[in-house]
């Protein structure tokens, strides 16, 4: 579904407009193919088992909005976590000698760099940048290297390598988020579950003919359009609802300019 997110409006058109379109054209299309007084045959028990299917169909489609929107601000949280971390780190280095503080400011703005420059577009695509693994790990070893026996050294270094820690650990959960959380066989039901609740309202019938297709075509948009958003935010590093690479960015800015 990656190819959705990228074009947002294609993926707004295949998911939501042209449905619709169809569901109404479809509506029309059965009237004159069936007969009003057998479809009406159907409006009272038929009514019924819609009233369930619509139920169903609701609480799943429920269900996975709150869960990717749950896992999207998840997501979210991970980038300004990891992002806080870093200027937290640059308070830090203020009680590192200068020469190893200039030295874990270029380690560290490269690694800032690397993410926002490379590995934020990768992840767009759904890809990992082994690149910045390896950059992170060299802001590590840059502390690791530092020789220097006064306790205040040593609690700064100490203090940093747990915050490095954190920072590896919210890199991953963002890595974890970008390929979408959502099972393809319940992506198979969602679609299955509109399709058929749709096509359901086909076999009840109404007189006014236009006006059943313009009801089941605003059923058909609203559906479409809730399921089109559960697609968005399931991928929360591409599309027009992607997770701003800003904190990081605002993280380097801060580690350039030596300050908070």
């Amino acid at each position: 579904m990656n190819f959705l997110n990228q074009n947002a409006l294609l993926g707004f058109l295949l998911v939501v407009l042209l449905p619709t379109a169809s569901v109404f054209g479809l509506s029309c299309l059965v009237r004159r193919v069936a007969p009003l007084a057998w479809l009406r045959r159907n409006n009272e028990v038929g009514g019924y088992k819609y009233q369930a299917v619509s139920a169903i169909y609701a609480v799943l489609l429920g269900f996975v909005v709150v869960a990717v929107w749950e896992r999207f601000h998840e997501a979210e949280g991970q980038v300004t976590t990891e992002a806080t971390a870093w200027t937290t780190l640059n308070r830090l280095s203020i009680g590192l000698p200068e020469a190893a503080a200039a030295g874990v400011r270029e380690a560290v703005l490269g690694y800032l760099d690397l993410t926002v420059q490379r590995e934020w577009p990768a992840m767009a695509r759904g890809e990992a940048l082994p690149e910045a693994g390896l950059a992170l790990t060299e802001v590590t070893r840059r502390y690791l290297a530092i020789v220097d026996d006064s306790s205040r050294t040593q609690t700064v270094v100490s203090k940093s390598i747990d915050l490095l820690a954190g920072i590896s650990q919210a890199r991953r959960a963002r890595l974890g988020a970008m390929a979408g959380s959502v099972p393809k066989v319940l992506w198979f039901s969602l679609v299955a579950g509109t399709v058929i609740m749709v096509a359901f309202s086909f076999f009840l019938a109404s007189e006014n003919l236009l006006g059943q297709a313009f009801m089941t075509a605003m059923v058909a948009f609203t559906v479409t359009s809730l399921l089109y958003v559960a697609v968005l935010l399931d991928q929360p590093f591409s599309g027009p609802a992607s997770i701003s690479s800003l904190p990081l960015e605002h993280a380097a800015s801060v580690f350039r300019a030596g300050r908070t």
